[in-house]
């Protein structure tokens, strides 16, 4: 299982995968090219007001730009940080 970290940010959210490692196994596993390096997600309070607006699934989307979706048959979640 993978995990995806939702972080609170002052001016938005973060979103980071918690163990890369795993991550980029799970990837390879699948066939899938895993990114280069660790990256993360920023998305602004005022772009995550529009998205949810738009009636579409946050947290699915962030998987998709993690490169996990449906399709891959990895499970995931995402779960805030410690300090949220």
């Amino acid at each position: 299982m993978v995990t995806i970290r939702r972080v609170s940010e002052p001016d938005g959210t973060r979103y980071c995968i918690d163990d890369f490692a795993a991550y980029v196994e799970e990837l390879r596993m699948r066939g899938i090219d895993p990114p280069p390096t660790k990256y993360h997600i920023f998305i602004s309070d005022e772009t995550m007001r529009a998205i949810k607006q738009s009636s579409v699934n946050v947290e699915a989307q962030i998987a998709l730009f993690f490169r996990i979706s449906p399709s891959t048959g990895i499970v995931y979640k995402v779960l805030p940080s410690s300090n949220d």
